[in-house]
């Protein structure tokens, strides 16, 4: 069997092989061995169906959207941070001090590119049999996938944020073609024409996609539409044109079907396995296929790793108002809240507890026993409750938001974004209020898609989108302030020596 020498991200020149599971969302866990893509080439729907799974598959990776990604943006923002004290996982991570030799940054660089690298074979394929409108919706997944992961890429590695560059700055490489040396591909491009591609890519898959393709555990029409929703959104805070794509993305998305969750059913979407009413994009686990001890489940869980713990004083803050069903027990809270006459913690409110200082510790400022509690940290309870579950990328209260904001930031449809607003807080506080805001700000926009996304893996980007400095945490004593190097990830060491590709500044 040939090999070729290739260098760092286009290292892959054999595809894994698999059986496809019963559920043929991803690959089996029984590999069979290499396969030499040059001598036995994917020909086949069953072919190209097995290699666009193994994109899936490997987008579950914990280093992908397993946990890391997830966590990259939580522990970066004001929602959450990474305490010491538990396994140290994503200490540098959540206090900024990142390295090009550190296994974060090294470890997803290469992941997302093995993704790519499995979407580029089955985009590069010539399928000889099968039937074409499933040949043609196999590769609009591929499409829609490689989109996905580069746009994941350059959030993380591009320097957009630094010195507030926005467009001109430095992106990342665009991959296009497996096993491709390429130099003019194997260089970093500026974010714009990462962008542009990005565009390219979805906008092809868009063309071949199946319009009637019903599984929420591969990408569909709707999903590679609100796809298009969030990148647009994300690249509006550089180019205000971007924000009527945004906005045309997410409505052609919820003309696709499904629903705002509704309050009796909030908290149990969360605790459930396969996709809800609300779904629109999940990656599929199950109990045997899944990261385990490496699942976002457990870092956010007192009973796993338990390292992501909310930033109490903020998450109180944002939901004190205890009628959202957002802000109950079952979603977040203290942990192990307990009444102490010597506890450290404070009652302040109905809800609301504060550390006490150093003078109330010491006695010299009395406080009322009767007032004091113990508790562990702040956490998240609600969501990635089971390693098992699958991972939700995209549900339908995303396209909402986007719509919302898209519509209130480029002054169109303000009316119709109005009335989504008020759908998704009738369905949020109690006694479901049928019209909570008589007027569309900004500012109330972001304040509810913080709430509902709280956990999610949308925080740091949406701070960033709104340039706001990041204010100190337990683990970033002095903030950061936008346009700071160290808002972007270093590119991998190894990346660096083996293609001689730009550094990030501050690296």
């Amino acid at each position: 069997m040939s090999k070729k020498n290739t260098p760092a991200i286009l290292s892959i020149v054999f595809l894994f092989w698999g059986l496809i599971s019963c559920s043929d969302d991803r690959l089996d866990a029984t590999l069979e061995g290499g396969r030499d893509i040059e001598a036995k080439p994917i020909e086949t729907l069953t072919d190209l169906r097995a290699t666009v799974s193994g994109a899936y598959y490997r987008m579950t990776h914990a280093t992908y959207y397993g946990r890391d990604i997830i966590i990259y943006s939580e522990a970066r923002g004001d929602n959450a941070y990474a305490a010491a004290g538990f396994s140290n996982r994503f200490q540098h991570v959540t206090s900024f001090n990142l390295t090009p030799t550190l296994p974060n940054p090294r470890d997803t660089w290469r992941k997302i590119y093995e993704v790519i690298s499995s979407a580029n074979l089955a985009i590069g394929s010539t399928i000889k049999t099968g039937d074409q409108k499933s040949i043609q919706q196999g590769k609009a997944e591929a499409y829609a996938i490689r989109a996905l992961a580069h746009f994941d890429l350059l959030r993380l590695y591009g320097q957009h944020y630094v010195d507030n560059s926005g467009l001109a700055g430095l992106g990342i490489p665009y991959i296009t073609r497996f096993g491709e040396l390429d130099s003019k591909n194997y260089k970093r491009l500026t974010v714009r024409e990462v962008r542009d591609h990005i565009y390219n890519d979805l906008d092809t898959a868009l063309q071949a996609a199946d319009k009637d393709a019903p599984n929420k555990k591969r990408f569909t029409a709707q999903s590679i539409y609100g796809i298009k929703s969030r990148v647009a959104l994300f690249f509006g805070a550089f180019d205000a044109r971007d924000y009527t794509i945004a906005l045309e993305s997410a409505k052609a998305a919820m003309a696709l079907g499904g629903e705002i969750i509704p309050r009796s059913a909030y908290v149990s979407s969360f605790r459930a396995e396969d996709p809800q009413s609300n779904s629109v994009f999940e990656l599929a686990q199950d109990k045997v296929k899944n990261p385990e001890n490496n699942s976002l489940h457990s870092i956010y869980s007192y009973q796993g790793y338990g390292d992501i713990v909310g930033l109490g004083n903020n998450l109180q803050d944002l939901f004190e108002d205890q009628t959202d069903i957002r802000s109950s027990s079952a979603m977040q809270g203290y942990n192990n809240l307990t009444q102490n006459a010597k506890g450290n913690y404070k009652k302040t409110g109905p809800n609301k507890y504060i550390k006490l200082t150093a003078s109330e510790l010491e006695g010299k400022d009395p406080v009322d026993p009767a007032i004091r509690y113990n508790v562990e940290h702040y956490r998240n309870f609600g969501k990635y409750t089971v390693n098992s579950a699958n991972i939700r990328i995209m549900r339908y209260e995303e396209l909402v938001f986007n719509f919302i904001e898209a519509a209130v930031r480029s002054q169109t449809e303000e009316s119709t974004a109005l009335v989504l607003l008020n759908k998704i807080t009738a369905e949020r506080y109690q006694g479901n209020p049928a019209k909570k805001y008589n007027t569309l700000t900004l500012a109330d926009v972001l304040t509810e898609r913080r709430k509902e996304f709280v956990f999610e893996g949308f925080r740091f980007e949406d701070q960033m989108r709104n340039r706001e400095n990041l204010a100190s945490t337990p683990q970033l004593r002095d903030g950061i302030p936008y346009g700071s190097v160290k808002l972007a990830f270093p590119i991998p060491l190894d990346e660096i020596n083996t293609s001689k590709i730009d550094q990030n500044k501050g690296y």
